[in-house]
């Protein structure tokens, strides 16, 4: 095979190469777009509930202040999670504010997350699917731990929601890690360990 043969062979696969070099870029750009919109969205998602959970106080539903004041906490860790992501692909963390969140009756602030949750699902599979092709682990993980607790924060949500008045003592202790509430009966003790990985809402 003479030097033009070898020159042609190597062209198609520097160009495919350069392609490839191209698409993760544009997917690593990409996945720090998502992972500075999903910052956005949980800096102000753990202020509204923390705000939700003082109203639910004030008129009195003590139970379902404790449970906003858990997804609280659980929004803030996502955002931390984020953070992280952000800087493991290089990325400068930009201080964001939180958005404009406006109270409302305690029935209706309970409405409000119950839909939202579940498009907050959709839209976390769709970036775990964006980080996962564009080779961004930490990223990806970010954000399947905060689909989870979107997941299952929504069940706690439309539970407290259908018993407003009558719900019952729970305790709220959220994973330090992953963001994921776990809901015991009143008066439970956990382990030394588990202490340690969890944030108990007082």
């Amino acid at each position: 095979m003479n030097h033009l043969s070898l020159l042609l062979l190597a062209v198609p696969a520097m160009v495919l190469a350069q392609q490839a070099t191209q698409n993760s870029a544009e997917g690593k750009n990409q996945t720090l777009k998502n992972l500075i919109a999903a910052l956005q969205e949980e800096t102000t998602a753990s202020y509204r509930y923390e705000i939700f959970g003082q109203q639910a106080k004030r008129e009195g539903f003590d139970q379902v202040s404790k449970l906003f004041r858990a997804a609280s906490a659980s929004k803030a860790i996502q955002r931390e999670n984020h953070k992280t992501a952000i800087r493991a692909l290089g990325g400068t963390v930009p201080d964001l504010k939180p958005g404009t969140v406006v109270a409302r009756s305690t029935r209706q602030n309970l409405e409000l997350p119950v839909g939202n949750e579940n498009r907050g699902e959709m839209i976390y599979s769709r970036f775990i699917r964006q980080a996962s092709q564009a080779g961004a682990p930490a990223a990806a993980e970010s954000f399947a731990f905060a689909r989870n607790a979107e997941a299952s924060n929504e069940k706690l949500f439309e539970g407290a929601l259908a018993r407003l008045g009558k719900n019952p003592p729970q305790e709220y202790f959220v994973n330090r890690r992953t963001g994921q509430i776990l809901v015991l009966p009143p008066g439970t003790r956990i382990s030394s360990a588990q202490k340690e990985n969890f944030i108990k809402i007082g």
